[in-house]
């Protein structure tokens, strides 16, 4: 039979998925990255699930700091994302008509933004502030791309964090204009668009960053406007330098399946299956950031959740068209061997077809949960820096700051 050959060859394709990546998933959650490399799949489903591989082979390396060997991952991930922009048809369709996981895995608009955020963090682990510039630009790029591709039309449609650091490499780099700009897109994407969806406020540090900068730049009506906002910042400490660190919390939300089986009145089993995000437990519920014998708060800049959870429900409409489309094929399907073999022939090919059914439940989930950032000033001299996350701590340093110097350090605890 035809229909049960097809149905067993889909169901076979399917079966499997994310679960192969557990073991992944709990080794780098708990902190051994070595393991988590070694389990990352090689087999499989490795050509549809390149992408994913370079993105949390990057994570990895990034999170046991072998900044090169995680820029390398990236890179391919970068090269996989254009590659993969434009989908093939046959690939679109079987999505439509046999499972979501009959497609390449081409990603989320937010994680190819996060991946250059990713870049720019590993650059200036490495101390390379060139390379830095070059990802902030790749930043605007791609949020400009995103910008005229979605409109309004979904809640993430530019990313504040990104571009907050982005005028934080500008700012750095000395380009006060191209800082002045991003600081800006990023307290107005904070104000208007991540507060009300995502429950983030635009950071004060930031809001004090274009208030000096408006002085600098001579823009006095952008200066009052700020000022009525937040108050009259204060001056710049005197012969001082600023250390920030951002701290990437967590891992990024787990794609669960919400489905429903029903059994059709001629005995033909149908279900129909669709993702949701489900956060992962935050290991600690304060960020603790000590810059010599000061505790800056460590400021919510990014939650990862917040963006996925919304992102998907953007689209769930789609989503559902997709499953109830596949649904009513595998249905045919059975209705057909109904038909041709008798009526054992139609349920065991509809069962097939219902097994065969999984919700597509890959995501980036070696990103961070949430993304947190403190920012100190300190006198000129050598410093050290602790982050601390319930039982987890990172050490930084020592590190030689020159007066008026500004350096940007990640850490990432999983």
């Amino acid at each position: 039979m035809r229909a049960l050959a097809s149905i067993l060859c889909i169901c076979l394709t399917a079966c499997g998925g994310v679960r192969d990546r557990e073991p992944l998933y709990r080794a780098f959650d708990g902190h051994d990255f070595d393991q988590a490399r070694e389990t990352l799949p090689t087999a499989g489903r490795t050509a549809r699930d390149a992408l994913l591989n370079a993105l949390d082979l990057g994570s990895i390396e990034q999170a046991a700091r072998r900044y090169e060997a995680s820029n390398s991952a990236f890179f391919e991930a970068d090269e996989l994302f254009e590659e993969l922009f434009t989908k093939s048809v046959s690939r679109e369709l079987a999505r439509w008509t046999v499972s979501e996981y009959a497609r390449v895995y081409a990603g989320e608009d937010f994680e190819r933004v996060l991946l250059h955020v990713m870049l720019a963090l590993n650059f200036l682990e490495l101390g390379d502030r060139n390379a830095a510039l070059v990802e902030s630009r790749a930043i605007n790029t791609r949020l400009t791309a995103i910008g005229e591709e979605r409109g309004s039309r979904s809640t993430y449609r530019s990313d504040a964090f990104a571009l907050y650091l982005a005028g934080l490499i500008q700012d750095i780099a000395g380009d006060r204009i191209a800082a002045w700009v991003d600081y800006l897109a990023a307290y107005e994407t904070y104000r208007d668009l991540y507060e009300p969806a995502y429950g983030v406020p635009a950071p004060r540090a930031l809001g004090r960053s274009l208030q000096h900068l408006a002085l600098e730049l001579d823009r006095p009506e952008a200066g009052q406007r700020l000022d009525a906002e937040l108050g009259p910042a204060p001056a710049k400490p005197a012969g001082t330098a600023e250390i920030i660190v951002i701290v990437g919390v967590g891992s990024a939300p787990r794609k669960v399946e919400a489905s429903l089986t029903l059994l059709t009145p001629d005995d033909i089993p149908v279900k129909v299956a669709i993702p949701r995000f489900e956060p992962v437990p935050i290991p600690c519920s304060q960020v603790v950031v000590q810059v010599g014998s000061k505790r800056p708060r460590a400021v919510l800049v990014e939650s990862v959740d917040a963006i996925a959870t919304q992102d998907l429900e953007d689209r769930i409409a789609r989503e559902h068209l997709r499953a109830g489309s596949r649904s009513v094929t595998k249905y045919l399907a059975g209705r057909k061997a109904r038909k041709e073999a008798g009526a054992l022939a139609g349920f065991i090919v509809g069962a097939l077809g219902a097994a065969s059914e999984e919700a597509d439940l890959r995501s980036w989930r070696t990103l961070p949960s949430a993304f947190r950032m403190a920012r100190a000033w300190v006198s000129p001299g050598t410093h050290s820096v602790r982050v601390g996350c319930g039982p987890r701590w990172a050490n930084i340093g020592p590190m030689d700051i020159r007066a008026g110097e500004r350096v940007i350090r990640y850490v990432r605890i999983p």
